[in-house]
């Protein structure tokens, strides 16, 4: 049946979340978000190495980092109204954590199933190299956000394909899956309007989804504009 943060999450949730008001909206996610973010016990960060499922959130630590393994996650936060602020997504080899972001709040939250590991932040140099490919990816989301609800789904799009693609001959395949909220929440737009945006993409056959990833054709990447 999956945990109630996976029931609220799941993509019909979107039309709900939008017939609320975001007082509302915004109390229901962070309680749900802190239900889960107080699985610090002491049985669950015993071990260096943990192992999460999707829509499960890592715990926030003021000095440690997290690395991934293997999955995916998106890093956030939530303005004053409750509206989820994406600051990333990351994969195997990446490094995330409150000392990487320093907003209040900030969630790491699993998009499949995650295993990962914590260690100590500190200053060394390894520390600077995550500080940059943070940087970078901020830059990068501030470059999606910018133009039409369309360009930015079009860069965004090229965006995933590049960073976590796996290129065939026919296109892209982004081994993980994303709600049109999830979507939504990176560009900047609402759910509805991707909703409509994605499904003429699917009607043209630029965009197929699955249970747990999605594909990009060569046709629509190879017509995006970036700059």
């Amino acid at each position: 049946m999956g945990s109630p943060l996976q029931a609220i999450l799941r993509e019909p949730e979107g039309f709900y979340a939008e017939s609320l008001a975001p007082s509302t909206y915004f109390l229901s996610k962070v309680a749900m978000y802190c239900a889960q973010e107080g699985t610090t016990s002491s049985d669950r960060l015993s071990a260096v190495v943990h192992k999460f499922g999707r829509r499960e959130c890592l715990p926030r630590m003021q000095d440690l980092l997290w690395q991934i393994d293997f999955g995916f996650v998106r890093t956030f936060t939530l303005d004053e109204d409750g509206t989820i602020m994406t600051l990333g997504i990351w994969g195997a080899g990446d490094v995330v954590g409150y000392p990487l972001a320093k907003v209040d709040p900030y969630h790491i939250e699993c998009l499949n199933k995650v295993q990962a590991r914590r260690f100590q932040a500190d200053a060394s140099t390894a520390f600077e190299q995550v500080l940059w490919s943070h940087l970078s990816q901020s830059q990068a989301f501030l470059v999606i956000r910018q133009g039409s609800m369309r360009v930015r789904l079009d860069r965004f799009l090229v965006w995933l394909a590049d960073k976590f693609g796996q290129r065939s001959d026919t296109g892209y395949h982004i081994p993980f899956r994303l709600t049109h909220q999830d979507i939504a929440d990176v560009i900047d737009s609402t759910r509805v309007t991707v909703t409509r945006s994605v499904g003429e993409l699917e009607e043209k056959g630029y965009l197929r989804w699955s249970r747990k990833s999605f594909w990009v054709s060569h046709d629509i990447i190879s017509t995006i504009k970036i700059g």
